[in-house]
């Protein structure tokens, strides 16, 4: 399944995206998706992590 996700960006804020992308040689949609992706591993571990405190104390 795909998901379209709308975000807004300030026309500075999507300028910088742009200038990113083309100087990364990718896209900006790949890179929102690779940031979306790092988030979601992120907040896995932390929660992880929260969860083994948890049951430990």
């Amino acid at each position: 399944m795909i998901a379209n996700i709308g975000i807004r960006l300030s026309a500075e804020e999507k300028e910088n995206l742009a200038a990113i992308a083309k100087r990364t040689d990718t896209t900006i949609s790949q890179i929102m998706r690779r940031l979306i992706r790092t988030f979601i591993s992120v907040q896995g571990e932390e929660n992880a992590a929260a969860q083994k405190e948890t049951y430990y104390e």
